[in-house]
């Protein structure tokens, strides 16, 4: 049974994370023995369309942050989870060229690399024109955080690469038109 579920997006961070809190009376921790790569499907509805959900996602368990025992039987688990993308690209490195503007190469890294889909949200644009980098063995997230580091608009504002909770799309934006 689900006690909490919390969900975190921030905007330098390129995936969603979320904390759940269940009660475990059916022996969950120690039959599965949660070791961090198993993966779980998340789907939230809503009361008024009980059969249409809301919100699908998956997670990884990253961790078990709290278990507390409550009788003999059952404990309430307090779990940690990362979207799945935060996985593979934990087993990937990149070591190769590219050549383009900062925001097709970040695209192009996370669609080949962690096969997610950007999309361009209020976002005016890179300044720096074509360039050419080459990746020394990072990994896709690594890859793409150095890139846009040294990306900004025509107006020096930073851009961000960030996640939200209703898509599995990620979404590159640019300080100066959030704030529009």
């Amino acid at each position: 049974k689900v006690v909490q579920l919390d969900f975190f997006e921030h905007l330098y961070k390129s995936y969603v994370d979320a904390r759940i809190v269940l009660m475990d009376d059916f022996g969950l921790k120690n039959s599965l023995s949660i070791q961090g790569t198993e993966r779980l499907r998340l789907v939230v509805g809503n009361e008024q369309e009980p059969n249409e959900p809301t919100i699908i996602k998956y997670f990884f368990f990253s961790r078990i942050i709290d278990s507390q025992k409550t009788n003999e039987r059952a404990e309430v688990l307090s779990l940690e989870l990362v979207e799945d993308h935060v996985y593979v690209n934990a087993v990937k490195q990149i070591s190769r060229s590219y050549e383009s503007n900062l925001e097709e190469m970040i695209e192009n890294i996370l669609s080949k690399d962690l096969g997610k889909t950007v999309k361009r949200q209020k976002f005016l644009g890179t300044a720096q024109g074509v360039r050419k980098i080459i990746v020394p063995y990072l990994s896709p997230l690594e890859t793409m955080n150095w890139v846009k580091e040294r990306a900004t608009t025509k107006s020096g504002a930073p851009i961000f690469v960030h996640a939200d909770l209703y898509s599995d799309e990620l979404y590159i934006t640019d300080f100066e038109s959030l704030m529009k």
